[in-house]
């Protein structure tokens, strides 16, 4: 549910909480809710924003803002996966099994745990923030230590 995955959260469980949905907001009228708020309208605290979208992106197509799949201790960390409300996070979860992750975490069962029902609950979001891929503190240490153990052997 998304209270466990909350308590877990608040507990520093996940290594990562990794955010499929694009960086800003979009509209599409050809489907439920056309309006789509992106990362950099909100979301939640210390989150990384991998913008896998569609969801139906093959997993040899998929690019990922900061690239996670690029480490495989990365692969082995402990993720919280979400989207808006669950639908495309599961769809996305099996892509990420199928490029090697081996931990992930999903937010709950389809249409009812997403970014929307995290904020819907009341619980913590960082608000009108700035995607800048060179920002230290969007780069997980994962991918420099993995980077630190290939060049130390």
């Amino acid at each position: 549910s998304g209270y466990h995955l909350l308590q877990q959260w608040q507990q520093g469980y996940f290594d990562y909480v990794l955010d499929i949905r694009p960086i800003q907001d979009f509209y599409d009228a050809t489907i439920p809710h056309p309006y789509r708020e992106g990362w950099e309208t909100f979301h939640i605290p210390g989150s990384y924003p991998i913008s896998i979208f569609p969801a139906s992106t093959p997993p040899e197509q998929v690019e990922m803002l900061v690239n996670f799949a690029a480490s495989n201790i990365c692969k082995d960390a402990r993720i919280f996966l979400h989207c808006w409300s669950g639908h495309a996070a599961n769809t996305i979860a099996a892509t990420l099994v199928q490029l090697g992750f081996t931990n992930i975490h999903n937010a709950g069962p389809q249409g009812s745990a997403g970014i929307w029902d995290w904020k819907d609950a009341g619980y913590e979001l960082v608000y009108d923030d700035t995607f800048d891929a060179s920002e230290k503190r969007l780069q997980p240490d994962c991918i420099e230590a993995c980077a630190e153990h290939y060049y130390s052997d």
